[in-house]
């Protein structure tokens, strides 16, 4: 009969711990839905199609790759990036050792004042013991705790691949900026030796009464202002460098930046992949999702403990109670039964429901503000590119209306003012090429970064994730 009412409970037990395990929340990271041409249509990327290269190949400048491949071996913000991932990895690695069986080894002794002697040699005040215990994951924990870790080395890795593409940006914006200004001070320079001839000339009519003083008036303030502007150039091409240096882990610019070197241009796209697959290549994209798969883990492992726990614990050792005998042996089960705690486990529950909730907003949140971000940013590099094949059209005109000047000057048909006038006019429309050019190289940049990085090597999203579940 004993036996029989052993057996029923033991039953009742497994069915109760079984259906303790089995329930649970299974909730998929879901990303809002986005237009049909965006999630289906291929985009043209920049870059050579198929050459898995990094990014900045695109601008196939040698100076630039240098630049990059430094600040991504010595730049300080990637080392804590890295030492995070680093001590995430080794916490992860015993993440789930308290439900692994443990044992130590301790000793006690003690002392009293009474008179009572103990013949037993055996029962004396002195022990030392090895205890052995085991928290037995009954509902799962070892595997949530796990699951937590590893998410948690996936958020830091994902960390550093944000502050890679962070700094990597940053170094070649900054770059090219650095180019663009070099050029505009070498037009710069020429347009001064320009105006100085212009004014000249200006003089020299004044002289024989062709001219007022006012025309070399006016070509005088040209002359200062222009020298004002490359002063300030020069400013800007130090603090360009600096940039870069400081991006460097170093605190002097390479001297290879002060050499004249042209500008970095953005190579034709020929590479096509979907726009929402690009998305989930941002590391603030796929930090969200993980976000989300880290709560539903934490609502998780909160609902285990609102069931029973099962603890085995067991000591050998030497002064144990164990009348007449040099070593004993003690052990056994303990079960821990949450009965009543003034609502506080399941408090804890609805908390963490309540936290996942929050990062399936943020997730989505983070999704459309990548959308918004990408698209603003494909919209600007068209507008750039077209705003310089423009402008390079109108520089030949201008190239080809210099030569005219030129050559009728020569032919004794034009003054050398018409020259002079003519080469100002190229030098300004040479400087808004400058610019555009500069505009287009950071807005592919733009591109590169709300795209999540290369647009080289754009693979697939990693499946676990995609169709990972939550909260079990």
């Amino acid at each position: 009969m004993r036996n029989r009412i052993k057996l029923v409970v033991l039953l009742a037990v497994a069915l109760f711990l079984g259906a303790c395990h089995s329930e649970g929340l299974h909730l998929g990271v879901v990303a809002p839905t986005l237009p049909l041409a965006y999630r289906e249509a291929s985009t043209p990327i920049a870059g050579n199609r198929g050459s898995g290269k990094p990014w900045w190949r695109a601008f196939s400048d040698p100076t630039l790759d240098a630049m990059l491949e430094r600040s991504a071996r010595d730049n300080p913000t990637l080392e804590q990036a890295a030492r995070r991932l680093e001590a995430a990895r080794a916490l992860a690695r015993s993440a789930a050792s308290g439900f692994d069986p443990s044992a130590g080894l301790s000793g006690l002794a003690n002392a009293g004042t009474g008179k009572a002697t103990q013949d037993d040699l055996f029962r004396r005040p002195a022990q030392l013991n090895l205890e052995m215990g085991w928290d037995i994951a009954l509902f799962g924990q070892d595997a949530k705790a796990r699951r937590t870790a590893d998410l948690g080395v996936e958020m830091a890795a994902t960390d550093l691949e944000a502050a890679r593409l962070a700094i990597a940006a940053q170094v070649a914006s900054t770059y090219t900026r650095l180019r663009a200004l070099q050029r505009h001070r070498r037009d710069t320079d020429e347009m001064i030796a320009l105006l100085t001839k212009s004014q000249a000339l200006a003089d020299t009519k004044m002289r024989s009464g062709l001219a007022t003083h006012a025309e070399g008036d006016t070509l005088r303030l040209r002359v200062a202002a222009a020298s004002q502007a490359r002063q300030q150039l020069e400013t800007a091409i130090a603090d360009a460098g600096q940039q870069i240096a400081t991006l460097q882990g170093l605190s002097v610019p390479d001297p290879v930046l002060w050499r004249p070197a042209p500008q970095p241009v953005a190579s034709a796209f020929d590479i096509r992949s979907r726009p929402a697959d690009l998305l989930r290549r941002r590391p603030d994209v796929r930090r969200a999702e993980l976000a989300v798969l880290q709560a539903g883990a934490d609502l998780g492992m909160a609902r285990t403990d609102l069931y029973p726990k099962l603890h085995l614990s067991g000591m050998i050792g030497l002064g144990t109670p164990v009348a007449g005998s040099l070593f004993g042996l003690l052990g056994g089960p303990s079960v821990q039964l949450p009965i009543f705690d003034a609502g506080r486990r399941r408090d804890v529950v609805a908390a963490r429901a309540a936290q996942l909730e929050e990062a399936r907003a943020s997730y989505k949140q983070a999704v459309l503000a990548a959308y918004d971000e990408a698209s603003s940013a494909l919209r600007g590099l068209d507008a750039a590119r077209e705003n310089t094949r423009r402008l390079r059209a109108s520089d030949k005109l201008a190239a080809r209306s210099q030569g005219s000047a030129d050559l009728l000057l020569r032919a004794g048909l034009s003054d050398a003012l018409g020259v002079v006038a003519s080469g100002l006019a190229r030098l300004d429309l040479r400087g808004q090429l400058v610019d555009a050019v500069a505009d287009e190289a950071e807005a592919l940049i733009r591109v590169v970064k709300a795209t999540g990085g290369s647009p080289f090597d754009t693979p697939e999203p990693t499946p676990t994730l995609a169709m990972s579940k939550v909260g079990g």
